[in-house]
């Protein structure tokens, strides 16, 4: 394990943790572990720090988690990861960095009330087999720190014909990361219902119609009322009436799909605006859920930085409908009931 203190200068401090540790080398182990010894030091020696409030970066090689709609099996994700992830939350780290697979991805999620972004490193020093064998590109990325709470990463890769670095061309070549303590949460208005704006592929309608079915219940409960966009092609009133309830609803449902995000309304004026309020409320109101409908590439837009449903980041069309339906309804019920009693 090694330890860095850049609070004097920068206001950061680096835990690097030895992945490979726990590895016994005669039985071709391949996933590591950080082990129980690694954090008890780190422990200590972030116990000298408390109070300062220095921006934490933990640091190793194995991966933390399986990276979502990658089709290899041979992602070595760490023995004790989701330990370890919990720790880092616990001990209010804010990034997370880490190689291997030389995977250009990554994670953002609420662990323990905290706010944790994790990042693989680019392919900056891919070998001939990890370009021919899984089509990796050379790239590096640079992440910008914007605020106590977010980042930008820049992705890059390099064009062998021009021989240039360029944006890269698999996902966004700029992704938000967000970390830290999530600010309190508030509801428009603590009894009344909260508007719920659904946004959809033409194609996936069916399936909105479904989920629809299942809110429901939640709005004969008077607890949301449900809208949406059914036409590109709007007259102005019907426009204006879209975009009073973009600015006034407290929670849009994303339905992602490959059909979305190469529809017009990925790019389109609803979904910015959704999520530049996400940006500009220090309240985290209103909330954008993600819900995954069909397997994509999602995690790599701009919805990445986002936790979706349902929890288990699988898509919804190859299973029971109802069944995952249903619990995407619960789960909207349960954060709807516990902002409003918090």
């Amino acid at each position: 394990m090694a330890y860095y203190d850049f609070g004097a200068d920068l206001g950061v401090e680096i835990v690097g943790f030895n992945s490979c540790e726990a590895l016994d080398p005669m039985a071709n182990q391949q996933h590591g572990s950080v082990g129980a010894a690694q954090l008890d030091r780190a422990e200590e020696l972030l116990e000298a720090t408390k109070g300062r409030n220095l921006f934490r970066i933990a640091a190793m090689h194995h991966h933390l988690m399986r990276p979502l709609g990658v089709p290899r099996d041979d992602i070595s994700v760490m023995d004790d990861a989701e330990l370890t992830l919990r720790w880092l939350a616990l001990r209010h780290f804010q990034l997370v960095l880490h190689g291997h697979q030389h995977l250009d991805w990554q994670d953002v999620r609420e662990l323990e009330g905290w706010w944790l972004s994790t990042v693989a490193g680019a392919s900056a020093g891919v070998g001939s087999y990890g370009r021919s064998e899984w089509m990796l590109q050379l790239g590096y990325q640079v992440i910008v720190i914007d605020s106590p709470g977010s980042a930008r990463r820049i992705r890059r890769e390099y064009d062998p014909q021009t021989r240039e670095w360029i944006p890269a061309s698999k996902g966004a070549s700029l992704q938000n990361l967000r970390f830290g303590s999530p600010p309190p949460l508030l509801l428009p208005t603590k009894n009344s219902p909260i508007d719920v704006f659904i946004m959809y592929a033409p194609k996936d309608r069916e399936l909105r119609d479904e989920l629809d079915t299942h809110l429901s219940v939640l709005c004969k409960a008077g607890l949301i009322r449900v809208h949406y966009r059914d036409s590109t092609d709007l007259g102005a009133v019907e426009l204006e009436r879209i975009n009073e309830l973009v600015e006034s609803s407290g929670i849009f449902l994303v339905l992602v799909s490959a059909d979305f995000i190469k529809s017009p309304y990925f790019d389109g004026p609803e979904l910015k605006r959704a999520l530049a309020r996400t940006r500009e409320g220090a309240n985290r109101w209103p909330l954008v859920i993600p819900i995954y409908l069909r397997r994509c590439d999602w995690k790599q837009t701009a919805l990445g930085a986002l936790r979706g449903l349902p929890y288990d980041d699988m898509p919804i069309a190859p299973r029971d409908h109802d069944e995952h339906f249903a619990a995407v309804t619960h789960a909207i019920r349960t954060t709807i009931e516990r902002l409003r009693s918090a």
